[in-house]
């Protein structure tokens, strides 16, 4: 049964503050401990792992006994017994809470840098220094000053940007 555990390993008491016992005491603890805009979430992808009879593996945050919010990845088999039939389901508990923050503040800064980009007057664009000026990356800015669009001159996909510049 989803979130009925028969054993857990002495090291969620490192991952989460609770010890097996604790954990085991207490039915339905890991939805309890699930993150509210998750559990929905969560609870489709473990029925729908169950029912399939698979392995799958999902991502989610749980709510330590500290209070503090940390981030899994579950990865779950489903063991069969000698029938076929489903029987029991192994499953694994991984913090990657420091993988989380760190894709987080990662996006965070992508969307300060697309932001500063999107308000400067005037093109932003890295390119190969070679005779084409081969673009790895140029702004949306680039279509009103020179009439094409950004992704037409990436790779030189559709021309190169120093066709654009004035032989002169």
């Amino acid at each position: 049964t989803p979130g009925l555990s028969s054993y857990v390993s002495p090291q969620l008491e490192d991952l989460l503050g609770y010890t097996p016992e604790e954990w085991l005491a207490t039915p339905g603890i890991f939805w309890d401990l699930i993150h509210p805009d998750d559990a929905e979430r969560v609870r489709n992808e473990h029925r729908i792992g169950y029912e399939n009879v698979e392995t799958f593996s999902t991502q989610y945050r749980l709510r330590a006994k500290s209070g503090r919010e940390i981030w899994v990845e579950d990865q779950i088999r489903v063991i069969r017994d000698r029938d076929g039939n489903p029987s029991v389901a192994q499953g694994f508990l991984i913090d990657i809470t420091a993988r989380k923050s760190s894709e987080l503040a990662l996006t965070e800064s992508e969307l300060r840098f697309r932001g500063l980009v999107a308000n400067i007057p005037g093109t932003v664009f890295r390119c190969d220094i070679d005779s084409d000026w081969t673009m790895e990356c140029l702004s949306d800015a680039n279509e009103e000053l020179v009439g094409y669009p950004s992704s037409d001159f990436i790779g030189n996909r559709t021309r190169s940007f120093a066709s654009v510049v004035h032989p002169e």
